[in-house]
């Protein structure tokens, strides 16, 4: 941030403390008291038909972030947000997807709090990039930089309670914030955030061959089978798939890989009771073609690995390779009928090597464990990313953290899905946290679950089921 955003915003801070004469301004004067924050560049009114916005104006701005936070040589990028404004006396809740703004929609604790809501944009996604890219600057702490520097200036307009959320990496990206600036916000609701402790975690395998317990030991075997089958008989289906694979190596390459990681998506996105792609609709080694490809398209669609669907998320990769680690996948039982590598560096930006580090997690993990406060996290039973959840959890007295599992929950799953005693609690917390509660309509009998639904992190889990991520 330049010299003079500081400055600009020092003296708009002063002059909220302590009182002094500002003029009163209209309702239609919200976007330039925006644009006129410091490291505001650019800002314009958007329009929404969603009716789940009523009462709320919607606002995209760029905010001017430094490339290097420690080093203003570096340079500076643009970095994307997008507001729902409702009042500036009402709360705000700070929304990130970990990647870039998927869809501009109220997430689960905006809609049932009827808050304002600032959805970010995470650095090096879409456009939120600097020019050229330097890889090394994509890291967890430039990430909290960006996000504390946010808030600072936005405080100014806004300067109630501030809760900050996100799903998955969403989740992780609003954990690592508050790890190092605690003191941002006064609550963090965290959903199905996973802490990986290598490149491939051997935990997430262990999981996967577990999913379900007992119960499911038939549809776990009934899965691999089917991986088999769908390898052995590759030159059948192969041709029915679409799209350039140059990426991976070539379209062979992409569709083994959507095949070791099928078991994964379908405990991470799916449903073993589901009419249509559940346990019970898993096709035998010698079904039609037909039905093996519905399956698998379903379940974990090899076009997810094609150039045009994994184009945007080399930023995220990285960060895998680098310092968030991610899952094992199980090979051994795959090892007769597999033709290709398979392994994280494929995935990297091209040319782009770089060393993995745990010392974030584990420092994370650490803060977590000792120092946190008003925190949530919330993780489904059948989810494999639940493998990875925080699990040691400040309790001290007065930490007022929180912890919860929705039963048979999958990897969307976040406190309107609770048992009514538990969703009790977690809107008890919010309400703490937020200084006030649910909107009426929340109040009415499964309401909370209704006002919720199709909410941000619905969409999120959709484009994330699309293109296999976190």
């Amino acid at each position: 941030m330049k010299f003079g955003g500081v400055l600009k915003l020092s003296v708009l801070a002063f002059t909220l403390a302590f009182g002094a004469a500002a003029p009163v301004r209209a309702a239609d004067d919200v976007l330039a008291r925006l644009t006129a924050l410091p490291g505001i560049t650019d800002g314009k009114e958007t329009t929404t038909d969603d009716d789940t916005q009523a009462g709320l104006r919607r606002f995209e701005l760029h905010v001017e972030q430094a490339a290097d936070h420690f080093d203003p040589a570096q340079g500076t990028f643009h970095q994307k947000l997008v507001l729902f404004h409702r009042d500036f006396a009402e709360p705000m809740v700070l929304q990130t997807s970990g990647y870039n703004i998927y869809s501009e929609k109220l997430s689960r604790t905006a809609r049932v709090f009827g808050t304002n809501q600032l959805q970010v944009e995470h650095r090096y996604f879409a456009d939120s990039h600097p020019d050229p890219m330097n890889w090394k600057l994509l890291t967890v702490r430039q990430s909290a930089e960006d996000f504390h520097q946010i808030v600072g200036i936005f405080k100014a307009l806004y300067p109630g309670h501030w809760v900050g959320t996100g799903a998955s990496k969403g989740g992780m990206t609003s954990v690592f914030h508050r790890r190092f600036y605690p003191g941002d916000l006064d609550g963090t609701v965290a959903d199905v955030a996973p802490m990986s402790y290598t490149r491939e975690d051997q935990r997430y395998v262990t999981f996967v061959d577990q999913a379900g317990g007992a119960k499911y030991e038939g549809c776990r075997d009934q899965l691999e089978r089917l991986q088999h089958a769908l390898l052995d008989r590759r030159d059948e289906l192969e041709p029915l798939v679409e799209g350039t694979y140059t990426v991976l190596g070539g379209k062979d390459t992409s569709y083994e890989h959507s095949i070791i990681e099928m078991p994964f998506a379908f405990w991470q996105y799916g449903n073993p009771e589901d009419a249509d792609l559940g346990c019970a609709k898993a096709p035998g080694p010698w079904a039609e073609v037909a039905d093996l490809k519905k399956f698998l398209v379903g379940v974990n669609d090899p076009n997810g690995y094609s150039d045009s669907e994994m184009a945007g998320f080399e930023p995220y990769y990285y960060q895998a390779a680098a310092e968030l680690g991610g899952p094992a996948s199980k090979l051994s039982n795959l090892a007769d009928v597999l033709r290709h590598p398979y392994n994280l560096e494929m995935y990297l930006p091209q040319g782009v090597t770089v060393d993995y580090t745990d010392v974030t997690q584990r420092g994370v993990e650490e803060w977590v464990a000792s120092e946190s406060t008003h925190m949530m996290f919330t993780y489904g039973e059948f989810d494999p990313w639940s493998a990875g959840a925080y699990t040691r959890i400040n309790a001290a007295e007065g930490s007022d953290n929180h912890w919860f599992q929705v039963p048979a929950g999958n990897h969307g799953s976040g406190f309107t899905l609770l048992p009514d005693d538990k969703q009790a609690e977690a809107v008890a917390a919010l309400s703490r946290w937020l200084g006030k509660g649910p909107v009426p309509a929340a109040r009415d009998a499964d309401g909370l679950r209704d006002l919720a639904a199709d909410s941000l992190e619905d969409v999120e889990l959709r484009a994330n089921r699309k293109h296999h991520r976190l």
